[in-house]
C-alpha cells in the first residue's frame, strides 16, 4: 500500500518539476519566480546528495560483504586444520 503511495508520488513528480519550471520562467511576480527556481535547485542539491549517499552506502556495503566473506573463509581454514580435518 505504501509503495503504491510513492509510486503515484514519483508519478506526479514530472508534472510539478514542469510547473516549477513554468513558474521559474515565466510567472508575473518575480518573488514567484525565485521560490520555484530556489525550488527547484533544493531539489536537485537533495536528490544529487540521495544518489551519492546511496553509491556510497552500495560500496560500504559491498567491501564489507566482501571482507566478511574473506575472513569467514579464513576462520574456516584456520578451524579446520585445528580439529584435524
Amino acid at each position: 500500500m505504501i509503495s503504491q503511495a510513492v509510486g503515484k508520488l514519483s508519478a506526479g513528480g514530472r508534472s510539478a518539476v514542469a510547473v516549477l519550471k513554468n513558474l521559474a520562467q515565466n510567472a508575473e511576480s518575480e518573488a514567484v519566480r525565485q521560490s520555484s527556481a530556489r525550488t527547484i535547485l533544493e531539489f536537485m542539491l537533495r536528490g544529487n546528495e540521495t544518489l551519492d549517499l546511496t553509491k556510497r552506502l552500495e560500496e560500504l556495503e559491498q567491501a564489507i560483504l566482501k571482507q566478511d566473506h574473506g575472513h569467514r573463509g579464513h576462520q574456516a581454514r584456520l578451524y579446520g586444520r585445528a580439529s584435524g580435518k
